[in-house]
């Protein structure tokens, strides 16, 4: 977004999110100046655009759940580690809180960002 870092007062460090792509990501809240333009890359930001705090709080998100299915490669040395083959792994799930801000649909990481925040605030 192009933000000098001197624009930005830092309010809080959130908690760490893990990604099943294989990431971690530290979100750090944060008060921008009012007199600072916003000057994203259209390489990485599409838009821009705010949601007053009210609104979400009064808003709730709908929550959908999917499973994360483990993927053994054929090379895993069972025998080594004391497994036989077949064993079975444990899956995991994710979820997705979406919320309808109107026109742009909230979700993905920066909606468990959202949810963990607005959680935070009750």
């Amino acid at each position: 977004l192009a933000i000098p870092p001197e624009s930005v007062e830092v309010v809080a460090s959130l908690d760490l999110l893990t990604h099943q792509g294989g990431f971690v990501m530290h979100p750090i809240l944060g008060i921008v100046a009012p007199e600072v333009t916003v000057c994203p890359s259209p390489a990485e930001v599409k838009e821009v655009f705010t949601v007053p705090v009210d609104w979400l709080l009064e808003h709730p998100p709908a929550v959908y759940t999917y499973d994360l299915l483990p993927q053994v490669g054929e090379d895993f040395p069972y025998a080594r580690v004391g497994f036989p083959r077949g064993y079975r792994w444990r899956g995991g799930k994710v979820t997705v809180p979406v919320y309808d801000w109107p026109g742009h649909p909230i979700w993905g990481l920066t909606g468990r960002i959202t949810r963990r925040l607005l959680e935070g605030m009750a």
